[in-house]
């Protein structure tokens, strides 16, 4: 009897309740599975890098708790949310650092919770696609002369285009003849300023993938 009354008098310990979520740029929304639970007994604390609910279903009794910390990113206290339906707990977190895209609603670690204030950004050389390189060769008039100060600043096409005019407008005539050559045989493609080894040269135009050489 006494093994029994022991038994009865044992409290369960709470179960963590079914979780799902997905995101927007601004928010994550969490579904908690909790069915009917009591809101009288309802627990939704929401902190900057932590969420803890505690939840009863009023129709089983049975206890639910969910402890999510630290989160994956930082969120915004006060725009969060939560609201109780029918069949689960339905708990909205606004990111404080919007367009984060969340893996998981738990950080590995404290250290790895993305910051809101120190955000982190692939560093990544781009290269200049091949069209768009050959747009800048196009557009480029070794007739042309004009001095660099000119160019715009803000404007990178005008920058380099100011750049090759001063470049041909301040050359001496066996230069002007070197890049007019490499630049004309080779369709655009190529541009070189030493003479005594373009007037040697034959230039073939070399077009980039998908474009076809032009004739001049």
């Amino acid at each position: 009897m006494a093994e029994a009354s022991s038994s009865s008098a044992a409290t369960s310990a709470p179960a963590t309740p079914r979780v799902d979520f997905y995101q927007t740029d601004t928010a994550i929304t969490i579904s908690i599975f909790v069915k009917s639970a009591s809101h009288d007994s309802l627990q939704v604390d929401i902190a900057p890098q932590s969420l803890h609910v505690k939840a009863v279903s009023s129709i089983t009794g049975s206890e639910y708790v969910l402890r999510i910390d630290p989160l994956f990113s930082i969120v915004d206290v006060s725009t969060s949310s939560y609201k109780v339906l029918s069949t689960k707990i339905e708990v909205i977190l606004h990111k404080a650092q919007p367009g984060v895209r969340w893996v998981s609603l738990q950080a590995r670690s404290e250290a790895s919770v993305v910051s809101a204030t120190t955000p982190t950004y692939a560093q990544s050389t781009t290269a200049v696609p091949a069209s768009r390189a050959r747009s800048k060769w196009d557009s480029f008039d070794p007739d042309a002369e004009a001095d660099a100060s000119t160019a715009s600043a803000e404007n990178g096409e005008a920058d380099i285009n100011a750049f090759f005019q001063k470049l041909y407008a301040d050359a001496d005539e066996d230069t002007k003849r070197a890049m007019l050559k490499s630049y004309q045989e080779s369709g655009g493609t190529t541009l070189s300023t030493d003479w005594s080894k373009v007037g040697k040269t034959k230039y073939v135009a070399q077009p980039p993938d998908g474009m076809e050489a032009k004739k001049w």
